[in-house]
C-alpha cells in the first residue's frame, strides 16, 4: 500500500476538514490554510498538522501556489460527508419537526456514523427535497447561482436562496429577524451598517450588513459579480501573516512535529507542557509581566523555588509530572498525532454504526408512518 493510501477510512477529524475544504471550494473561495483556519476558527498550526495528515492519507494535495485541492478519493469522501450532513438536516426538519435553525449542530454529531442503509431510508423519507433547510444542495452539482444580499441595490426584487454561514448563533439571528430560504420581497433600504427587506407580505425585516454578506439571493436587477476572492470581515492577522505561518508545509516531518508540540489541541494537555519553564508558569498563574527588553530574566531555579514553596507538590514531583506529560505528547505526535479523541471515536464508530444499522431504519419507518397517518387524519 502506497504512502498516500495509509488509511482505509478518514477519521472524524479528517472528515471535518474535508467538509470545510468542500464548502470553501463550493463558495468559490481560495482553499488556503489561512482560509481553513478562519472557517474552522482554529489556530494555523492546527491546520498545518491536519493538512499534512490529509495529504499523507491521500485526500488532498498542495499546488505550487500553496492552495489545496482534493484528490479523486478526497473529493468523493468530502462529497459523501457533506451530502449526509445536509440530508440529516432536511430529515430532522421535515420528519422530526426540529426548527431549521437548530439542526446544523445535530447533523454535525450524526453525519459521521450514518451507514448507506440509513442514508437510503432518509432519502425516501424526505421525498423530492433537493436542498438542506438552509438552501444548500444535498447532491453535488445542483448549487443555484446567487449573489450576496449586501450587494443588491435598493428596490431590487429578491428571493433568498441560502444562508452561506450555518453557525447556529447566526441561524438563530436570521430566523428571529424573519429570514428563511425562499423568502421573497424587495430591498427597502440599506446603509453601511444594515440592510432592510420588505417581504411580499409587507413586513420590514432588517439585518446587519455583515450578516447580509452571508445571505445569498436571486436579485432583479442583479448586482455585478464580485471578484473570485474577497474577505468579508477583517481578521486579527493579515493574510500574509497567516500564509507565512503556513509556509512551512514542506519542512521535514520532524521539524513539523517539534512545532506541533506547542499546539493546544493535542490531548488538551500541551498548555501545561508548554509551561515547563518555571518562570513562564509563574507568570501565567500570577499575571506578572515578562521582562522588559534588555532586562535579565529571573533565574529559573529561583523562580521554581518561589513557585513550588506554597504549592501542593515538591519541585521533584512537579518535574516528574512535566517529564511524563512531555513523554506522552512526544509519543502521540510521533504516531501521526492521533489524540485520545481520535482513538475513542474510532473505537466507538463500528459500535455506533452497527446500532444505527439495526435500529434507525425501523425508527425512520415508524416516524414516517406516524407522519403519514397524521397528514391523512388532517385531510379527513
Amino acid at each position: 500500500m502506497g504512502r498516500e493510501m495509509s488509511r482505509e477510512h478518514a477519521t472524524v477529524a479528517e472528515e471535518e476538514y474535508l467538509q470545510t475544504i468542500y464548502w470553501l471550494e463550493e463558495a468559490g473561495l481560495p482553499v488556503t490554510g489561512a482560509n481553513i483556519a478562519r472557517a474552522m476558527q482554529v489556530a494555523p498550526p492546527t491546520v498545518h498538522e491536519m493538512v499534512g495528515r490529509l495529504e499523507r492519507d491521500g485526500y488532498v494535495r498542495r499546488r505550487p501556489d500553496k492552495t489545496i485541492e482534493f484528490t479523486e478519493r478526497g473529493r468523493e469522501q468530502a462529497a459523501t460527508i457533506v451530502r449526509r450532513h445536509r440530508l440529516i438536516e432536511r430529515f430532522l426538519t421535515d420528519v422530526f419537526d426540529i426548527p431549521w435553525d437548530q439542526v446544523h449542530e445535530e447533523a454535525e454529531r450524526l453525519e459521521h456514523w450514518m451507514s448507506p442503509i440509513v442514508e437510503e431510508r432518509m432519502l425516501r423519507a424526505i421525498g423530492d427535497a433537493k436542498t438542506c433547510p438552509h438552501g444548500h444542495p444535498i447532491f453535488e452539482g445542483e448549487r443555484e447561482e446567487a449573489v450576496p444580499l449586501a450587494d443588491c441595490e435598493v428596490g431590487a426584487k429578491i428571493r433568498v436562496v441560502r444562508f452561506e454561514n450555518e453557525a447556529e448563533d447566526l441561524l438563530h439571528y436570521l430566523k428571529d429577524a424573519g429570514f428563511y430560504p425562499g423568502l421573497e420581497g424587495k430591498v427597502a433600504d440599506k446603509s453601511d451598517d444594515w440592510v432592510a427587506v420588505e417581504s411580499s407580505e409587507g413586513h420590514r425585516l432588517e439585518i446587519t450588513r455583515s450578516v447580509a454578506e452571508t445571505v445569498s439571493v436571486k436579485a432583479d436587477p442583479s448586482p455585478p459579480p464580485r471578484p473570485p476572492a474577497r474577505s468579508a470581515e477583517p481578521t486579527p492577522m493579515s493574510e500574509a501573516d497567516i500564509d507565512a505561518i503556513l509556509s512551512t508545509f514542506d519542512e521535514p516531518e520532524g521539524a513539523a512535529m517539534a512545532k506541533a508540540r506547542a499546539e493546544p489541541d493535542v490531548l488538551e494537555l500541551t498548555e501545561a507542557m508548554a509551561a515547563r519553564q518555571p518562570g513562564a508558569r509563574l507568570q501565567a498563574v500570577e499575571g506578572s509581566s515578562p521582562s522588559a527588553p534588555g532586562q535579565a530574566a529571573p533565574n529559573a531555579a529561583e523562580a521554581s523555588t518561589s513557585e513550588v514553596s506554597g504549592g501542593l507538590m515538591s519541585q521533584e514531583t512537579s518535574a516528574a509530572v512535566d517529564a511524563a506529560f512531555s513523554s506522552l505528547a512526544h509519543a502521540v505526535l510521533v504516531h501521526n498525532a492521533r489524540t485520545l479523541d481520535d482513538v475513542v471515536k474510532e473505537l466507538l464508530r463500528p459500535m455506533l454504526k452497527a446500532w444505527l444499522d439495526d435500529n434507525l431504519p425501523s425508527l425512520v419507518e415508524r416516524l414516517v408512518r406516524m407522519e403519514i397517518e397524521r397528514v391523512s387524519r388532517g385531510r379527513g
